[in-house]
């Protein structure tokens, strides 16, 4: 019996052992949305609108994932558009993909059932005239990545790093059935 109860708490304390704490998921996953930027010299053949696209997140204010984006367009005639999104993490859904020729879409999402009054933050700033919009009921938000982030099943790993991020946060990952 006291054999049996050392081993489950070996396992238990292992299992432990090898989760990843809030702090480094956090740290894991802005580390691999600032590495994997997308960029016009890495594409040299590229037909994006983007000669540059940025992204940083910080999450300093806990509970809330906030992630800035700079995108530089290829036209004069498009201003510079940088967008910041302030999403609950609790709140989020597992993120989804879109693979372009030239470049990776990934979009975060909310669930549906919480997209109402100040639970999410999109906000939109045009720095080529100062107009500035903001809307509070949205319900997805992409970030634009390079290429390379395919490498190294890096998107099954970033996502099963956001689901583990939801739930150090209370939230439940919705798995999605296919």
């Amino acid at each position: 019996m006291r054999f049996l109860i050392m081993n489950t708490l070996l396992v238990f304390s292992g299992f432990q052992a090898n989760c990843q704490t809030l702090q480094e998921t956090e740290l894991w996953i802005a580390d691999k949305i600032e590495s994997y930027q997308f960029s016009e010299r890495d594409n040299r053949d590229a037909n994006a609108f983007w000669t540059d696209v940025t992204a940083v997140a910080d999450f300093s204010n806990s509970g809330y994932l906030f992630i800035s984006e700079i995108r530089y367009y290829k036209s004069e005639n498009l201003p510079t558009l940088h967008r910041s999104h302030i999403i609950p993490i609790k709140h989020m859904k597992s993120i989804r993909y879109k693979i372009e020729d030239d470049y990776v879409e990934v979009e975060f999402g909310i669930k549906s059932d919480h997209v109402a009054g100040q639970n999410m933050i999109l906000k939109e700033i045009y720095d080529e005239n100062g107009l500035v919009s903001e809307s509070n009921n949205v319900d997805r938000f992409n970030i634009i990545l390079g290429r390379s982030f395919l490498k190294d099943h890096l998107p099954n790993r970033f996502r099963k790093a956001i689901n583990h991020l939801i739930e150090l946060n209370g939230g439940e990952v919705v798995k999605e059935v296919f």
